[in-house]
């Protein structure tokens, strides 16, 4: 069953969030936003598949991503979630990587 939601999820953020929604707050710095409608995923869940729209994004740049900060609230609308990722795309041997 989680397959599943985590499925749907991906789906869900994935019609939400694209390229142009990647807002950079420096150089190899950031922010992709999505905004899915409903509360039937779980918020860590929807993280989750934001965090995978950020490492794709990072891969498409032969980069490895690293997540700064991630978080949930509710849609100014209040009829959703907005899920926001703060990451960095670096090389691979960059030592920020071992940083927690």
């Amino acid at each position: 069953m989680e397959r599943v939601m985590v499925i749907c999820a991906l789906a869900m953020v994935a019609a939400c969030a694209n390229a142009a929604d990647i807002d950079s707050a420096s150089a190899d710095t950031h922010v992709l936003r999505a905004r899915v409608v409903g509360g039937a995923t779980p918020i860590e869940v929807l993280k989750d598949a934001v965090v995978k729209q950020a490492k794709a994004f990072c891969e498409k740049q032969q980069r490895v991503v690293k997540v700064r900060t991630s978080d949930a609230s509710p849609s100014a609308d209040r009829t959703g979630t907005e899920v926001r990722v703060t990451f960095s795309c670096l090389a691979a041997d960059d030592p920020e990587l071992r940083k927690n």
